[in-house]
């Protein structure tokens, strides 16, 4: 089921990628629609189908008045 996640490290100038996992951030695989909700932050970026996992955009919540 898929391939694990991998750890890029950081980039040139010390920084992580854009795409790593953030805590509570939902991340979709394009090729097969498969979601991950990440639930520990990290370097990390998730794959699926041996592709990296976009991440998901939010969703707005109905208003609770």
């Amino acid at each position: 089921m898929g391939e694990p996640v991998t750890s890029p490290g950081p980039t040139t100038n010390g920084a992580t990628q854009p795409n790593a996992s953030q805590l509570g951030k939902r991340h979709t695989c394009a090729t097969c629609g498969a979601e991950v909700l990440v639930i520990k932050a990290g370097t990390a970026v998730p794959h699926c189908d041996s592709l990296e996992m976009a991440l998901a955009a939010t969703r707005q919540l109905p208003s609770s008045d």
